[in-house]
């Protein structure tokens, strides 16, 4: 009888070799220096006024639109 497909080999374990155990060196400790920290600048109350200030605008543009429509129908229905 022929065999079709690929034979395969048996892997051969490799043995593992033993690791020397290394003697620790202690390690003097370093002192930290302690780091200054910078303060940060207030930037985003700044960009939320600013928002705001914008929002507050396009309210008031839109109610001004609102009341040229409302005149201009009042104008129209007299007319």
């Amino acid at each position: 009888m022929r065999r079709r497909g690929r034979r395969r080999r048996k892997k051969k374990k490799k043995k593992k070799k033993k690791k020397k155990k290394k003697k620790k060196k202690k390690k003097k400790k370093k002192k930290k220096k302690k780091k200054k920290k910078k303060k940060k600048k207030k930037k985003k109350k700044k960009k939320k006024k600013k928002k705001k200030k914008k929002e507050e605008e396009k309210e008031e543009e839109q109610k001004k639109e609102a009341q040229k429509k409302k005149e201009k129908r009042k104008s129209s229905s007299n007319n």
